[in-house]
């Protein structure tokens, strides 16, 4: 990376932090302000705040297609009105190289969204949603410290998650003997509740003490025990599916098409989260031509065209969900109507990019 390079790459970054903090700011008080409705007796106000605390990063990825668009509008209008890209275009540095200069930080940029959504936000607001749920319904034992318990005279079942649709996850079973020691442990990284009370263990680990303390191990695929909770006795966390990490959103959408349930909007949802990254980088792109024509206007003008390129953005997000809400009804298949702003936002930038050839 060069002098260019690196000097583009700090005032892109500079904008996309002014837009980042102000965008935040104004989201974070607005859900502040929301929450504070739902202040009760076991849910204070300190309580709201580290909720919304714990949801910012989530609100921080859907805004990233406008943190980036108009950042980068900034970034690039600002080098223009220094007459800084006229003094690059004068030392011989062509358009395609001011292109390539700011696509270096945008590419890590869509990285870093993958990573900040996978290993940060979706955690993050999935705690912050738990956390809220347990504080409110006042249940303080539900998914806190080791998890819900149950015990069933010799034998204890322990649950330490509950994923989307109250669905049990690594579920420990602990039978002791006569004499109150361990005879049998049990694992599963999952559990289907049935109606009877009794449940389907699915990728079992099996410790069961054999003669002379000698523990015996098995794998087994899948496993019924019981009885334990029927799946209306569970306590339900009703967690957005935002909150959910793509790898879990995608296997928990594999789950519901084995059981026959509807997944149209969860695989939308899926597919959302998984072009959002792109589309903030399509946005850069496109905020490249607007960007650059700023800094040849007049103050007044200046201020007006910026405003024009932030209508543009937002057209573009309002537009994003409209085909999004068109395509559940009319029956596309997922990953067409999450494509479809995709190849809009594409195709008006490459012509935005012909004309400032």
């Amino acid at each position: 990376m060069n002098i260019l390079d690196r000097y583009i790459s700090l005032a892109l970054f500079k904008g996309w932090i002014i837009v980042l903090t102000v965008l935040t700011s104004i989201f974070g008080l607005l859900a502040f302000v929301e929450e504070l409705d739902r202040v009760r007796a076991r849910y204070q106000a300190i309580d709201a705040f580290l909720y919304v605390a714990g949801t910012l990063p989530q609100i921080t990825m859907d805004l990233a297609p406008i943190i980036a668009l108009l950042g980068t509008m900034i970034a690039l209008a600002s080098l223009a009105r220094n007459n800084e890209i006229i003094a690059m275009r004068s030392a011989g540095i062509s358009s395609n190289r001011v292109i390539g200069a700011v696509a270096i930080p945008s590419l890590g940029l869509i990285v870093a969204l993958y990573l900040f959504g996978e290993f940060v936000a979706a955690p993050v607001q999935q705690q912050a949603e738990e956390q809220r749920s347990v504080q409110r319904s006042g249940k303080g034992n539900i998914l806190k410290g080791r998890g819900l318990w149950m015990t069933d005279g010799e034998q204890f079942l322990n649950v330490s998650k509950l994923r989307q649709d109250a669905l049990p996850a690594a579920v420990s079973v602990y039978q002791l003997d006569n004499e109150g020691r361990l005879a049998e442990f049990i694992h599963a990284q999952r559990a289907d509740a049935g109606e009877d009370r009794r449940w389907a263990l699915h990728k079992v680990l099996r410790k069961r003490m054999g003669k002379q303390g000698v523990m015996r191990t098995k794998r087994q695929k899948t496993m019924i025990i019981g009885p334990f909770w029927a799946p209306d006795e569970l306590p339900v966390l009703p967690l957005p599916t935002s909150t959910m990490p793509l790898v879990n959103l995608y296997g928990y959408i594999k789950y519901l098409r084995s059981t026959g349930q509807p997944t149209k909007k969860l695989e939308l949802s899926f597919w959302q989260k998984a072009t959002l990254p792109l589309s903030a980088g399509l946005m850069i792109l496109l905020a490249i031509p607007i960007g650059t024509s700023l800094g040849s206007q007049r103050n007044t003008e200046y201020a007006k065209r910026l405003a024009i390129g932030a209508l543009v953005g937002i057209a573009f997000y309002l537009a994003t969900r409209i085909i999004h809400t068109l395509g559940l009804v009319i029956g596309l298949p997922a990953v067409i109507t999450a494509s479809l702003p995709l190849v809009l936002i594409l195709v008006s930038a490459l012509l935005l990019l012909q004309r400032m050839r």
